[in-house]
């Protein structure tokens, strides 16, 4: 409705949008859910004109409001929202949801609430397709009239379908949905492998949105109700890590039975971090402090996205000269980047519990 150069007539097509909609006997019943979408390109231009217009439309029109959805990218937009909801009715505050993220990261917070994808007349690449969206209104009404369940129920998750990606623990799912996206793991998986943290996120990102607009879900079932149920983006964003793992551990060449002999290192030098008990050094400073700069990140990453950090510390050293090294019967013995890497982890980890006993 924001292509109408004038106001008047876009509240002319409010209404009548409106009006239309009550001729359904099961919107005068249940009501209808509203939502304002101002994420990425369907931002709203007019800058708050004509605000107070609609105001009056909405609540001089006979429609009940079952619930209002807020999605944001803007981070001052959501704080003065969230602000402004405390101040408001307690009654209708209820009905109120405000979600914050990116395009497909609020798609996935109303999915939680039976407002799926396909509902939307909204893509991926910021378009509007109505065709999904009017095809189940249509199959709404022709369920309301027949007496049916609904199609928003079908919708939801209780009955997979094949473009479903089906999480299964430790199983491996036969369903086409899951089948496309191990094939899609495969062709991505150099690109994931040499990407950076947010390279990274981005692909799976994409990867995931793709499986979306292909009208496949991340489905999960729950173990008391044998029910599915869609996951949250968190949780797959987890999964297809998991599966990117996986592939690179089969791809993996298995453990020689030779054993190639340690670097021996007469004299460790100042950048070098020294492991062990008590060891002090110009390198064993700079590790500490990359540890506490970095923590605060390293603990908001999921797991399997850690060792991005851990990585990226081990580097700076090594581009400081430095390298890693633990005594030994003979001296100092290099580490590689696979024995050091645990290490590092656990420089992490103990100063989370430093962290979390450290007075507020």
């Amino acid at each position: 409705v924001r292509k109408f150069k004038h106001l008047q007539n876009e509240l002319r097509a409010r209404f009548f949008t409106c009006m239309e909609a009550l001729r359904s006997e099961q919107t005068q019943l249940k009501g209808v859910v509203a939502m304002l979408y101002s994420v990425g390109s369907f931002k709203d231009r007019s800058k708050g004109v004509g605000f107070m217009e609609h105001t009056r439309l909405a609540l001089s029109v006979p429609i009940h409001i079952a619930a209002i959805h807020l999605c944001l990218d803007d981070p001052n937009q959501y704080i003065l929202i969230r602000a402004g909801l405390a101040t408001i009715n307690a009654k209708l505050r209820a009905r109120i949801r405000v979600h914050y993220g990116s395009h497909l990261e609020c798609q996935y917070l109303l999915s939680t609430y039976g407002v799926l994808a396909q509902t939307l007349p909204l893509t991926a690449t910021y378009e509007i397709d109505m065709h999904r969206h009017l095809k189940c209104i249509e199959s709404c009404f022709r369920d309301s009239q027949d007496g049916s369940r609904s199609t928003i129920s079908r919708i939801t998750g209780i009955e997979p379908k094949a473009d479903d990606v089906l999480l299964m623990g430790y199983k491996t799912s036969n369903n086409l949905g899951n089948h496309r996206l191990r094939e899609r793991v495969k062709e991505l998986f150099l690109q994931y492998n040499a990407g950076t943290y947010e390279q990274k996120r981005h692909l799976l990102d994409g990867l995931i949105a793709s499986i979306h607009n292909s009208g496949g879900r991340f489905l999960k079932q729950d173990k008391e109700s044998v029910v599915w149920q869609e996951v949250t983006l968190k949780e797959a964003r987890t999964k297809v890590t998991q599966i990117f793992r996986n592939y690179k551990r089969r791809l993996g060449t298995p453990r020689s039975t030779v054993t190639v002999p340690p670097s021996i290192v007469s004299e460790p030098m100042p950048d070098d971090v020294l492991f062990g008990r008590h060891q002090q050094s110009r390198g064993n400073e700079l590790l500490h402090t990359l540890v506490k700069e970095r923590f605060e990140k390293y603990e908001s990453l999921d797991r399997g996205m850690k060792i991005s950090v851990v990585d990226s510390i081990m580097q700076r050293i090594r581009e400081e000269g430095g390298r890693f090294l633990e005594p030994d019967s003979n001296g100092w013995v290099e580490l590689s980047k696979e024995q050091a890497r645990p290490k590092v982890s656990k420089c992490l980890s103990n100063y989370r519990r430093h962290f979390k006993k450290a007075p507020n």
